[in-house]
């Protein structure tokens, strides 16, 4: 097998993200891609700018409340949290399926608790009312990744009147505004 480049083993991965047709296919992928993830994201090719909207968002609507409690779900290895983090918000935890990804999330010391849990029509391990705030960036792709039968659970662990924040591209129809 030949050598790849990192830009070819990056669109490798991402690639492959997109074809995941299960949850355990999911954790799999991101499992092997952990370590690199954050490297391979640094090429403009990826163009992230989700992580600093959705967090710059955070910031506009709890502007005199940097104390909050705020989940970060589908927090791979921590590029939202940094974003939020930088932004005076240091009262973070992070929910991510997999563990490998937590596991660098944690070496960036700016989370509180990590929460290994898939997101979905299950019931999260966390009491009811919980968050001032829930942020979900980019989770919203092709394949076994985040799906809409999520939204009632991250209601539930929001504090009432609190903020939910859930950015995703819009690169395939999927009516999700009809279920928020």
């Amino acid at each position: 097998m030949a050598d790849l480049t990192l830009d070819s083993q990056a669109k490798i991965n991402k690639a492959n993200a997109y074809k995941v047709k299960t949850a355990e296919e999911c954790v799999e992928h991101y499992e092997h891609w952990a370590t690199s993830y954050d490297k391979d994201m640094e090429h403009k090719m990826f163009g992230r700018n989700g992580p600093k909207i959705g967090a710059g968002e955070v910031a506009k609507i709890l502007v005199d409340k940097k104390d909050a409690l705020i989940l970060d779900c589908a927090a791979g290895t921590g590029h939202v949290g940094q974003q939020l983090y930088q932004r005076g918000f240091h009262n973070l935890h992070a929910l991510d399926a997999c563990q490998a990804m937590l596991d660098e999330a944690a070496k960036k010391n700016i989370y509180s608790k990590l929460i290994c849990a898939f997101l979905g029509p299950n019931r999260l391990d966390i009491n009811d009312d919980t968050y001032d705030c829930v942020i979900l960036v980019s989770a919203f792709i092709a394949g076994a990744h985040v799906k809409d039968n999520c939204f009632e659970e991250l209601i539930r662990i929001v504090k009432p009147g609190m903020v939910k924040i859930i950015t995703f591209k819009i690169l395939y129809k999927r009516n999700y505004h009809t279920k928020i």
